[in-house]
Parts: structure tokens; C-alpha cells; sequence
């Protein structure tokens, strides 16, 4: 490998994997790298995700952010599919609900903790 691809190569990795893209932190005397996990801490998000779920997920690491219409648009669902599994993965704290009404977007929870390399 030749100097300075690392980070790169870090970046695509998860692009492919379809992950959150890591952090990089730079605060001028040390760097740090913050890759996040997909395990599911104890006690929590217990149930298996349906089909659908699992779909819309996908949709949501591909994606900035999803809307009702994106999930039934690229994924076929129908319109009651959409939101029922928007709902659940909402309550199961996958998802965060941004803005109101018509306006309504969905991001990937941003409160998972992060995979510290010490």
C-alpha cells in the first residue's frame, strides 16, 4: 500500500459494506478514528426485523435520508408497508424522525455507540 491511502480505502470499505461511514477526528495533537458497530448492545432491539425492515434499513445506510415515498418507490412497498415498518424501526431506535407533516424524513440513529480503538 502506498502512504496516505488508508484513509481512503477505510471510506470505501464502508461505502461497500453498506456502513455508517466512520469519524475522523483531528483536534491537532492526536487522531482519532471512530468506526461504528452494528452489534446490538444487551437489552436492546431483541426482535428480529421483518423483511421490510430490513429493506428499509438497507435503504437508510444507502441514503442520507428516506421519506415514505423512497421506501415504497425503490423498494415496492405499498403505502401501509411503509409506514408500519418506518414506525417500527423508529421505535426500535434505528431510525430518527426529522421535520413534520408531508416534510418528513428519516436518518439513521446517530446514537450508537461507536467501536473504540485504544
Amino acid at each position: 500500500d502506498s502512504w496516505g491511502q488508508g484513509i481512503d480505502k477505510i471510506q470505501r470499505w464502508a461505502r461497500t459494506n453498506q456502513r455508517r461511514p466512520p469519524r475522523f477526528i483531528d483536534d491537532f495533537s492526536q487522531f482519532t478514528l471512530v468506526v461504528y458497530s452494528n452489534r446490538i448492545a444487551p437489552g436492546e432491539r431483541k426482535r428480529l426485523l421483518l423483511q421490510g425492515e430490513r429493506d428499509v434499513l438497507m435503504l437508510a445506510r444507502k441514503q442520507e435520508r428516506i421519506t415514505n415515498r423512497d421506501c415504497r418507490q425503490k423498494l415496492g412497498l405499498s403505502k401501509t408497508q411503509a409506514q408500519t415498518a418506518l414506525a417500527s424501526l423508529l421505535a426500535a431506535n434505528y431510525l430518527s424522525r426529522q421535520g413534520r407533516g408531508r416534510s418528513t424524513y428519516y436518518i439513521l440513529n446517530t446514537d450508537d455507540p461507536p467501536i473504540r480503538n485504544k
